[in-house]
C-alpha cells in the first residue's frame, strides 16, 4: 500500500477513526480505528457518514487501487453480489438456518464437510458412537465445499466493468490479472480435503 492519504478538508467533522475504517485505511494513520460510538448502532451511523463521504472515498480509493472498492462501498453501495463462475460447494444459507453475510461482494458462509456428515447422521464421537442421532442419511442435501475446486467468483474489476461502475480512465490502468476469477477462502478447509 502506498503512503496513506490525508483526509479531505470536508471530513473535518468526522472522527478520524471512522474515516480510517470506512476508507479501509486509505486515510491515516489512525492510532485508534475502533468505532467511536459505543452503545449506538454504529452500522447505521457509518451508513449516514458514508452518504456524506463515500463518493470522495471511492474516487480516491480507485485512484490508489484501480479495479477495487473499499469494504464500506461493498456494504452500502454495491448493487448486487459478485457473480459465481465455478467451483464446487453450496452456500450455507440455502441449507442451514443462517443469514448470509457478504464481504467485498462474496458470500462468507459455506457448507463444510462436517455439516454433511453431521446432518446426515454419519458423525461419530471419539468412542465411535453416533452423534446427531436425530439425523439420517439423505436428510441434508447441501454439498460441501471442495478444497480442490473452491467456489470462484468474478474479480472486483470484472464486477465493476460488467456493471459499468469503473471511474473514468480506471479501466486503462487495469491489467489482465485484475480480471482473473477469485477463489473464496474458508477457514478450516484444507486442500487435502480435511476439515
Amino acid at each position: 500500500m502506498n503512503r496513506p492519504r490525508r483526509a479531505h478538508e470536508r471530513f473535518k467533522t468526522i472522527p478520524e477513526s471512522t474515516i480510517f475504517r470506512l476508507s479501509d485505511g486509505l486515510y491515516g494513520p489512525c492510532e485508534d480505528a475502533m468505532p467511536l460510538f459505543d452503545g449506538f448502532d454504529s452500522e447505521h451511523l457509518d451508513r449516514i457518514i458514508w452518504l456524506e463521504i463515500g463518493e470522495v472515498v471511492v474516487a480516491d480509493f480507485a485512484a490508489e487501487f484501480p479495479g477495487k472498492r473499499p469494504s464500506a462501498w461493498w456494504s452500502f453501495d454495491a448493487p448486487e453480489p459478485r457473480h459465481r463462475i465455478g467451483g464446487r460447494g453450496d452456500r450455507s444459507d440455502g441449507h442451514l438456518n443462517i443469514t448470509q453475510h457478504f464481504e467485498f461482494g462474496l458470500p462468507q458462509s459455506w457448507i463444510k464437510p462436517w455439516h454433511v456428515e453431521y446432518f446426515n447422521g454419519r458423525s461419530r464421537d471419539v468412542d465411535g458412537e453416533r452423534i446427531g442421532r436425530e439425523f439420517h442419511e439423505g436428510d441434508f442435501t447441501g454439498v460441501a465445499v471442495d478444497p480442490n475446486d473452491l467456489p470462484t467468483f468474478e474479480s472486483q474489476a470484472a464486477f465493476l466493468k460488467r456493471l459499468d461502475l469503473l471511474m473514468p480512465d480506471e479501466e486503462a490502468r487495469l491489467t489482465a490479472r485484475d480480471f482473473e476469477p477469485e477463489a473464496i477462502t474458508i477457514e478450516g478447509i484444507e486442500r487435502d480435503g480435511n476439515d
